[in-house]
């Protein structure tokens, strides 16, 4: 069991801990969302057990920020970022699989509260770190994440 605080006294710690109980199998449910709408991740550039590994450790990261008991790792997602530039996935396609992933993970939290009661949508959202920190998709080259920039000045180049 995954211990989560629950600062307010709320159910979102319980509801967080259930869902961490399943990282495992969400991760791997993720990962087919993300393959459907960004098939280059299909494509021969990221093994399926790696992408569904790669998802339950985000969602791991997200879920145990969200009670506010650790704070967000931004650096996993970086160093995901730069795996998948070593693996040639385009930028496109990495953009797109992080579009479809924060938006599994919102409504994964949404489904779950509403199916279990522990904590309403206003005070998920209210409450999320997730919800903070998410920022429409950049729709110009400029906005590129960082990451990918990095990857870029280190030699390391999409396809």
């Amino acid at each position: 069991m995954n211990s989560v605080t629950d600062e307010n006294g709320d159910g979102l710690a319980r509801l967080v801990a259930g869902l961490l109980e399943r990282a495992e199998e969400l991760g791997d449910a993720q990962a087919e969302g993300i393959r459907a709408v960004a098939n280059d991740h299909g494509g021969g550039f990221v093994p399926v057990r790696e992408l569904g590994a790669a998802c339950a450790v985000e969602l791991r990261n997200i879920l145990g920020a969200l009670t506010g008991g650790r704070p967000l790792n931004t650096e996993i997602c970086a160093e995901i970022g730069r795996r998948r530039a070593r693996q040639h996935v385009p930028e496109s396609t990495l953009v797109a699989g992080y579009r479809v992933g924060i938006r599994f993970v919102w409504e994964l939290l949404i489904a779950e509260a509403a199916a279990t009661g522990l904590v309403d949508h206003e005070g998920l959202v209210a409450r999320s770190v997730v919800g903070a920190r998410v920022a429409p998709a950049p729709t110009n080259p400029r906005a590129i994440p960082a990451n990918a920039q990095l990857c870029r000045a280190r030699g390391v180049r999409s396809r």
